[in-house]
């Protein structure tokens, strides 16, 4: 083991990705190698959820894969609940629920704010609300904006830019909800990531 992982070791801690796609198939790989148990929640990547499963294997840490919407109040309390059976605790909790669809402007649908809303604010706010009985202090969750929330704006992409901007808000103001309890919120905000080339 390098040092790096002898000083940031996660033995013993419980990580929640909410998406097993791209980045949170990176991130599952390095919280396993860290130490870290997991538990990996799709809506309908259960491949990519698999996947993990199988990525991780060699790092013999425990991993639940949950079938949850985490968009939807109901779904998401079940997962929590299922989390609390298995593990009896949350440390970490990373919120990777997202949709990422063009849409010129002229074209923008009720339905379009209403699905970039639901995976970006509610998919976001609902896991936090629901697992604060099972985390303790010390606790972590990492929320996903993007860089569009700063800078760089992707033409045709309102609703995607705005309510990823919004995670931002959130996250500042769950800061300070969340301080006084010891839980620590940060938010990521990546640029462009790369689709896996497709076979021929």
């Amino acid at each position: 083991m390098s040092k790096f992982l002898k000083q940031h070791s996660l033995k013993g801690k419980v990580a929640w990705i909410t998406g097993g796609k791209r980045i949170g198939q990176e991130i599952a790989m390095t919280l396993s190698e860290l130490g870290a148990d997991l538990i990996i929640s799709y809506r309908s990547s259960e491949k990519e959820a698999q996947e993990i499963v199988k990525m991780v294997k060699p790092y013999r840490n425990r991993v639940l894969i949950l079938k949850a919407d985490v968009s939807d109040r109901e779904s998401t309390k079940e997962a929590v609940s299922r989390i609390r059976k298995e593990f009896g605790k949350l440390d970490i909790l990373v919120e990777l629920a997202s949709i990422f669809k063009p849409v010129g402007l002229e074209k923008i649908t009720v339905e379009d704010w209403d699905a970039n809303f639901s995976a970006h604010i509610k998919a976001t706010f609902w896991p936090i609300q629901l697992s604060l009985p099972i985390m303790r202090q010390g606790s972590h969750v990492i929320t996903i904006a993007d860089r569009t929330a700063i800078n760089s704006i992707y033409p045709g992409y309102l609703p995607y830019v705005v309510t990823k901007s919004a995670v931002v808000a959130m996250t500042r103001a769950l800061a300070v909800e969340l301080g006084p309890k010891g839980i620590f919120i940060n938010a990521i905000a990546p640029g462009n990531i790369k689709l896996p080339m497709k076979k021929p």
